[in-house]
């Protein structure tokens, strides 16, 4: 099942018979299946996560902090080890999928986003609290760095930027 897409094809090399050096846009009839809008869409999602989690641990530092008697430190120390992971994350993002590829690279981060949750939701003490954000971090910073790729690669050739 296709749908019609109209996207604007710059060309590179100018408008020859006017005599323009700078390119001419274009507008060009793409056809896209409907398979390729909900993957886009799917694999745009990856992209709320780090949004999400840190409006969700926002409010649930407060129920957090009086269960754990957490200093300052603490609660900072919990806050940031999403954003330590998605430093990583986002480093060997890039490695990861070019060995095994986009696809599982974004379901191994969102295998790992849910890995970080459970940790976290099973935590005695606010270091496996820390462990379980810096897992979730690492999800977040792989999905953070491959989705637009995959993205960008499922879409029509004559539609990228």
């Amino acid at each position: 099942d296709q749908s019609v897409f109209m996207c604007n094809r710059s060309d590179e090399f100018g408008d020859v018979k006017n005599g323009n050096s700078i390119g001419k846009i274009q507008p060009v009839e793409v056809f896209v299946h409907k398979y390729q809008y909900l993957l886009a869409i799917f694999a745009a999602i990856g992209g709320f996560l780090f949004g999400y989690d840190t409006g969700v641990i926002s409010g649930a530092l407060l129920f957090i902090r009086e269960e754990f008697h957490l200093s300052a430190f603490h609660q900072e120390c919990i806050v940031s080890g999403a954003i330590m992971g998605a430093l990583i994350g986002a480093i060997g993002s890039a490695y990861i999928s070019d060995i095994h590829g986009r696809k599982p690279a974004i379901l191994s981060s969102a295998i790992l986003y849910l890995a970080g949750a459970l940790i976290q939701s099973i935590a005695r003490t606010w270091q496996i609290i820390v462990l379980g954000r810096i897992v979730v971090g690492l999800g977040v910073g792989i999905a953070s760095g491959v989705v637009p790729v995959y993205v960008a690669e499922i879409s029509p050739p004559e539609c990228r930027g």
